[in-house]
């Protein structure tokens, strides 16, 4: 389920998929979200060739969304006892990250329209049997039916909200004893 940070950059980035006047923020350019979460301690005690194994895995573009949470189990698996562990740990913090935000989306002040907003794009990342190219482009579609409006609403809401339960899962997820 770790496939779960890979979805994140595409729906901060899908927010603003469909034309708009105003500027987009750093959170809704995929970039900053991929970087943030670039230094994961299983990944950091990975070999190089664990690590290009990953990345194989998550930029295969013809996988579906559960055959990369397969290849990540796996590939977890065969990298050693450490990894494993630091991976499984990874996915929980993920996990929990993913239900606070729901739970905070769910108790914001956001309108039904936002959080209808949200809510199909949950469902659209729910069709596990997609890759992620597909998914992005059903996303970019859908919001694409969003007014202006309510994608504004929504990047505010992710700048303000999801960072700071990223930043909490990063913390617990990311390596600092090298800083």
């Amino acid at each position: 389920m770790f496939i779960a940070v890979l979805i994140l950059p595409f729906i901060t980035g899908l927010i603003h998929a469909a034309p708009t006047e105003h500027k987009s923020t750093a959170l809704t350019k995929p970039t900053y979200v991929v970087v943030q979460l670039a230094a994961p301690k299983f990944l950091s005690d990975a070999t190089w060739k664990g690590r290009e194994e990953f990345a194989e895995i998550v930029l295969d573009h013809t996988l579906t969304i559960e055959e990369i949470g397969e290849k990540l189990n796996e590939w977890a698996k065969s990298q050693g006892p450490q990894v494993q562990e630091n991976y499984e740990k990874a996915v929980e913090e993920v996990k929990a990250a993913i239900k606070q935000s729901r739970e905070r989306l769910e108790k914001s002040p956001l309108s039904d329209a936002a959080k209808e907003a949200f809510a199909g794009i949950g469902k659209i990342f729910a069709d596990k049997n997609q890759t992620m190219v597909q998914a992005y482009d059903k996303v970019k579609d859908y919001m694409a039916t969003i007014p202006e409006g309510t994608r504004k609403e929504m990047d505010e809401y992710v700048g303000q909200a999801i960072t700071e339960a990223l930043k909490k899962a990063k913390a617990k997820v990311i390596d600092t004893s090298s800083d």
